[in-house]
């Protein structure tokens, strides 16, 4: 049989939890619940006085222990609470571990787009500022340029690569151009400093929705990669070269399958 005290048999209540106190004057705390309950032996295993300040605690018990009623006393039967069965099953120990956790309205736009996986799992990373941009360094205590290298203005923060840094917004711009994607030029660009937010905003035309949840990660990406070759390799491109760059990688896309990703001529 079950633990008297430990184990939660009072209508998914322990007794421990019920009456801390008169737990801890308990002598024999690892009686069994059938061996307890035998002529209410549990009464007898409190050691000291219960005081007026205990016996509201006391009484309370009492009361639960009273109104469990006739348990069974045949061996110990485990349940699965998270299945209507009580029988264990491997799906829902899987979606127990989601269980208290929140959706991102930005779940759709990055991982439902038609993009390469290493894509999506890049423009999450951005999403949630877990690029190592120099400011996160810098928290870490670790090497870095501290100017944006690809405007050497002001710190290299996410927001500032991918929304604020002069280079970055041309390559929007001229993205946005060429590939009839409005959203995704600056100037339509509502001020706020959430990256989710601000990726959300690039999305939200319904016409250009399925593209534009590709060509973000894709210009994102670009904007990385440079930063990345001024930064370990001293190349530099320039916007359009860097912007080619973008429309070949899409073309790549469109072969493969892709064909809402290009603008129709």
């Amino acid at each position: 049989m079950a633990s008297f005290w430990y184990d939660s048999w009072m209508q998914g209540e322990a007794p421990f939890l019920v009456a801390p106190d008169i737990f801890q004057m308990a002598r024999r705390k690892n009686k069994t619940v059938h061996a307890a309950l035998r002529d209410n032996s549990w009464v007898r295993d409190v050691q000291g006085r219960v005081t007026t300040g205990l016996l509201p605690q006391f009484v309370n018990l009492w009361t639960k222990v009273a109104a469990a009623g006739h348990l069974s006393t045949g061996p110990d039967v485990f349940t699965w609470k998270l299945t209507e069965s009580g029988v264990f099953s491997t799906r829902s120990a899987y979606h127990m571990q989601f269980l208290g956790s929140t959706r991102s309205p930005l779940m759709a736009a990055v991982w439902k787009a038609w993009a390469p996986a290493k894509i999506k799992f890049f423009a999450w990373l951005l999403a949630i500022n877990r690029l190592l941009t120099a400011d996160r360094l810098m928290a870490r205590q670790w090497p870095n340029c501290y100017f944006c290298p690809l405007c050497m203005r002001s710190l290299e923060t996410n927001v500032h690569l991918f929304q604020e840094c002069p280079w970055a917004r041309r390559l929007w711009a001229t993205g946005a151009d060429r590939f009839q994607l409005p959203s995704c030029h600056p100037d339509n660009w509502s001020i706020t400093t959430d990256t989710t937010e601000w990726l959300l905003g690039l999305t939200t035309n319904a016409a250009h929705a399925k593209k534009g949840e590709v060509h973000l990660p894709a210009h994102s990406l670009d904007d990385l990669g440079e930063r990345n070759n001024r930064i370990f390799r001293g190349q530099e491109r320039s916007v359009e070269r860097a912007r080619d760059s973008v429309g070949d990688e899409i073309t790549t896309w469109t072969w493969a399958g892709g064909k809402h990703l290009m603008p129709r001529e």
